[in-house]
């Protein structure tokens, strides 16, 4: 106390009780803050490991590291400090994943925001189109709305159109969350998707997030892809984290068509 108040004489402070507050508040919010930085530190540390980042990559940029520092500050909760981890380290292995908009957006991110989100991303197919069921309802035309407000989804009058070719090895492959659906068939074989289209900020927040995937839009994928003539045989399985689309833990084939007829 005598040590502040010397201080404060030499600065010509005369409310020594409230500059010691100031102090105190400073402090406290700052190791706070430090806290939160330490625990996504952690967080980021152990999802690396979990998924290494290459060797070449030069990490993220001062600039966006700075601005990430001051959400990651105010990271109070596991679920938030999660989040933060793996968009961190989704930005360490590949820069320039995320952008500032969609750092500033899972900072302001609220209840109603956050269900909107989730709805669309659970039924978003490679983080592209959302495959949702229509003539929606009051709660789906809620959550739309939501997401919609939060940015996430296109405008109502720009939907999108997944489209993709089964590849000359006769392979094609899906994601819903951590489904993926592999399609063997005739090379060249063109299939569509018609749904809501996501924004950038939808498929960056798609990657970060890391949805678990919504089990009607996987049957409704599969179901889609058994309709067309040029597909031959669907396996569906689990996607390891890390591994990309075309490793499936457990795989099964969930349908194959047999003399020209399906099963």
């Amino acid at each position: 106390m005598k040590a502040a108040a010397a201080r404060a004489a030499e600065l010509g402070i005369q409310d020594v009780p409230r500059m010691i507050r100031g102090f105190d508040n400073l402090i406290g919010r700052a190791f706070r803050e430090q806290v939160n930085k330490d625990a996504v530190a952690g967080k980021t540390i152990e999802d690396l490991e979990a998924e290494p980042s290459p060797a070449d990559s030069p990490g993220p940029s001062d600039d966006w590291l700075n601005v990430f520092e001051g959400y990651a500050a105010k990271a109070t909760s596991d679920g938030l400090r999660d989040l933060w981890a793996r968009v961190l380290a989704g930005e360490i292995r590949k820069p320039a994943s995320f952008s500032l908009a969609t750092l500033h957006l899972i900072s302001i991110l609220d209840g109603e925001m956050a269900q909107g989100i989730e709805y669309i991303l659970d039924r978003a197919l490679d983080g592209s189109v959302a495959l949702i069921d229509f003539p929606e309802t009051k709660q789906q035309s809620l959550l739309i709305g939501a997401a919609r407000s939060a940015g996430v989804i296109l405008d109502s009058d720009q939907n999108a159109r997944l489209e993709r070719a089964i590849s000359a090895e006769g392979i094609m492959h899906y994601r819903v969350g951590e489904t993926g659906i592999i399609g063997v068939g005739k090379p060249g074989t063109r299939l569509f998707f018609d749904g809501i289209g996501l924004t950038k900020v939808g498929r960056e927040l798609w990657r970060a997030l890391q949805p678990k995937g919504d089990e009607q839009t996987i049957e409704s994928t599969i179901n889609l892809l058994r309709s067309d003539p040029g597909l031959e045989r669907i396996t569906r399985g689990r996607i390891p984290k890390g591994s990309g689309r075309t490793i499936l833990q457990n795989p099964k084939v969930v349908w194959q068509r047999a003399n020209g007829a399906t099963q």
